[in-house]
């Protein structure tokens, strides 16, 4: 569920604005009249992503956000205004602004807009999070390893280690993180891959050891172990996935285990 706290002096068009951005449970509006009760809840309550108006009594959108940043509050801040670009943009993003959306234009494409940016800037704050986690508690576990292990968050590498990118036939590992985890499985066993990892983020499975066939880069294929585990991260749960090529002489040692390779 995305948090959105909406603030306008407008009841009309808080009205509208809950009605287009809220999308089942996906999206969730919190309606606020005013910059200062806004800042009441905020003191109670945490939100993805604020949309302010700019021009309101009291307190308008741009000294409500210098108030927040004030606070080190850097929740992703949308100021939704009618005001003119060139009059709000500077005081906007000189005070730490992360959008700016116009009104005035047709509901569907203002409304459009305002949710496409929401939700753009909700992923990319809940990627940062997951990759600040990843790089102070994961990345030295998983750097350690000799072989290679990557961290998978709804499909996608979040992290993968130098033995993860040497693996799949990639110089670096920001080549390898590029396409979805999945490419790297053989076509036709992606839609059972991509179901066992959503099953163990959900945890409907438990941590598992199994033995599969793989592509590099190339397109040749390989054999490999792969251990899936889960892990919390702050914006939810993901996959610690640790992987080792198997040999021949390691087949033969899981043949003799009774280990299906």
């Amino acid at each position: 569920m995305i948090r959105v706290l909406c603030v306008d002096d407008d009841s009309g068009i808080l009205e509208l604005t809950e009605t287009f951005l809220e999308d089942g449970d996906y999206i969730g509006v919190t309606p606020v009249l005013s910059a200062t009760s806004a800042l009441e809840i905020l003191e109670k309550e945490a939100f993805d992503v604020i949309v302010s108006d700019y021009r309101m009594p009291s307190m308008d959108g741009i000294s409500f956000l210098k108030a927040l940043r004030a606070k080190a509050d850097q929740t992703p801040f949308i100021i939704f205004t009618g005001v003119g670009r060139d009059e709000v943009i500077p005081y906007a993003m000189n005070n730490g602004a992360n959008a700016y959306i116009q009104k005035g234009a047709d509901a569907m494409t203002m409304f459009g807009n305002l949710k496409s940016a929401v939700v753009q800037l909700t992923q990319r704050r809940r990627m940062e999070r997951a990759l600040v986690i990843c790089r102070e508690v994961l990345q030295p576990t998983i750097n350690g390893f000799q072989e290679a292990a990557s961290v998978i968050q709804r499909g996608r590498f979040l992290y993968a280690n130098k033995g993860c990118a040497r693996m799949f036939g990639f110089e670096r590992p920001e080549d390898l993180m590029r396409e979805p985890a999945i490419a790297r499985v053989l076509p036709d066993l992606r839609e059972e891959a991509m179901g066992m990892l959503m099953k163990l983020e959900s945890k409907g499975a438990m941590d598992f050891i199994h033995v599969t066939t793989m592509l590099r880069a190339d397109g040749s294929r390989f054999k490999v172990m792969i251990g899936d585990y889960r892990v919390e991260l702050d914006d939810g749960p993901a996959c610690l996935a640790c992987l080792s090529e198997v040999t021949e002489r390691g087949k033969a040692n899981m043949m003799f285990a009774g280990i299906d390779v």
